[in-house]
């Protein structure tokens, strides 16, 4: 189905290379072959590579188009992904798809999901830096701000409360590995999950997500000799 889509966005642009929105709608395919190759376990590298080389054509041809920049972004940092669970090396990816993010961002500011997207691409970077030995806290700093902004935008998002909650879960398992108190990081992130719950309570990813920082944190309480009971009780409730 792929190779027939992509054929026929071939034959489009062999006749009108001058439209942005072929061009754009054939990245798309190629990113979502990608995708779907990633999650068989294949090196979509190739597909992604050829994505955004058309996402570079479509913005060449209309270059305030912030939905192609946001998705040239997400190819970059879907190969990113992709890379650093083969081991291999995703810092350029990462950069540089976050950068298109920003400038899709800087053409539309309002646009929550864009905001949440690039909060994830700096979260995942930030997983990759842990995994690596290294320090994530400037990474995920900004990926704060970014679900900063999206609340801003959109408060009743409940995935940017729960993307924030997450987040904040991974930096106080960080700290708590550096020797580093993490109480009141779990706590913003308890909150942040309650967030996202009031805002779906029907969403039990998220009811899972909280329960399990209570628990964190009451062994957290437990380990520096402080009472764990409250936490433990939230966590069963």
């Amino acid at each position: 189905a792929y190779e027939a889509t992509l054929a026929d966005y071939g034959e489009a642009l062999a006749r009108n290379p001058a439209r942005a929105e072929t061009w754009l709608q054939r990245a798309l395919a190629r990113l979502n072959w990608g995708i779907h190759d990633a999650g068989r376990g294949k090196d979509p590298g190739e597909k992604y590579a050829a994505a955004i080389e058309d996402f570079g054509q479509a913005l060449t041809l209309a270059p305030g188009r912030d939905d192609a920049w946001m998705r040239r972004g997400l190819a970059r940092v879907n190969w990113a992904n992709a890379r650093a669970g083969r081991g291999e090396d995703p810092a350029e990816l990462y950069a540089a798809g976050i950068a298109d993010m920003g400038e899709a961002l800087a053409r539309n500011p309002g646009r929550d999901e864009s905001w949440v997207k690039r909060g994830i691409a700096r979260a995942n970077w930030g997983v990759v830096k842990i995994r690596r030995g290294e320090d994530p806290s400037e990474l995920y700093d900004l990926a704060l701000a970014d679900y900063a902004k999206a609340l801003e935008v959109n408060p009743a998002r409940d995935e940017a409360w729960l993307k924030r909650g997450l987040l904040r879960i991974n930096w106080a398992g960080w700290r708590l590995t550096q020797g580093m108190d993490a109480e009141e990081m779990l706590a913003a992130a308890i909150a942040d999950l309650g967030e996202a719950l009031s805002r779906n309570p029907t969403r039990d990813e998220i009811r899972l997500r909280r329960a399990a920082a209570h628990v964190n944190r009451g062994y957290m309480l437990q380990t520096t000799g402080r009472d764990p009971g409250a936490s433990y009780a939230a966590a069963i409730e």
